[in-house]
């Protein structure tokens, strides 16, 4: 009975430092897999702009036509903010991944430099 209590001790006391040194040591790293970003998906399209097809003459087609591109408009600005929020999410999970790649370097130079060094 005390053999596998001990066992259970060090099995827990192994794995809670090594979970504890990882959140310390990264700010992505898990265990089993790197985690895929969680940005939203990047914004769609807005369809292409058709081009005026009434007569230029018709005023109330005129009008019409000017409200269509003004809401255009509206669509493409709306577009292109979505877009700068999801590629400076994707900056953002990049840097992060670099960072973490850079100190799991580290340690494996770390671990070479100590195992050549024996």
């Amino acid at each position: 009975m005390v053999r596998p209590l001990f066992i259970f001790i060090f099995v827990m006391a192994f794995f809670s430092s090594v979970v504890v040194a990882e959140e310390k040591n990264s700010s992505n790293s898990f265990i089993s897999e790197y985690p895929a970003h969680t940005c939203t998906l990047p914004p769609p399209k807005p369809d292409e702009l058709r081009e005026f097809t009434g007569k230029r003459d018709v005023e109330k087609e005129v009008e019409k036509y000017n409200t269509y591109v003004a809401e255009y408009n509206v669509q493409v600005d709306d577009y292109n903010a979505k877009t700068e929020i999801y590629r400076s999410c994707i900056k953002e999970y990049i840097d992060s991944a670099k960072k973490d790649m850079e100190k799991i370097n580290k340690k494996i130079t770390d671990a070479i430099q100590e195992a050549n060094s024996q």
